[in-house]
């Protein structure tokens, strides 16, 4: 059975990059655009990764991160965090909600994708 990835970025070129690399090595990947979508797709579609922008239109990664560590069906998916942010307080605060891995835009979807398989433990399929 593929394991499933959840994509939560308001940028859709990031997307469709990050679903060809991830489809190509194995993966389901569904996605969302804003964050509260993110969080109802999260809920709904039970993923076994979240990669997570933190810079998003409505509801801030940091936010959709506690919410995701605080929901009884969500709490233990873990998470990858990517950002063009640079600032040390985001990092941190991704840190104490446990986030695995912090990456920074521009990155190459193939490393992404390597360290998906690093954290899940293997290829998609």
């Amino acid at each position: 059975m593929m394991k499933k990835i959840l994509i939560i970025d308001d940028d859709e070129q990031v997307q469709d990059s990050l679903k060809l690399q991830l489809n190509s090595e194995g993966y389901q990947v569904v996605s969302a655009e804003s964050g509260s979508d993110g969080l109802s797709v999260a809920e709904t579609e039970n993923p076994e990764l979240i990669v997570l922008d933190l810079s998003m239109p409505d509801i801030d990664g940091v936010e959709v991160l506690r919410q995701l560590k605080g929901n009884i069906v969500t709490w233990d998916i873990p998470v990858v965090v990517f950002t063009a942010r640079e600032d040390t307080k985001s990092r941190q605060q991704s840190a104490l909600h446990g986030v695995l891995r912090f990456l920074r835009k521009p990155f190459s979807p193939k490393r992404l994708a390597c360290e998906i398989e690093r954290l899940l433990g293997d290829s998609g399929a």
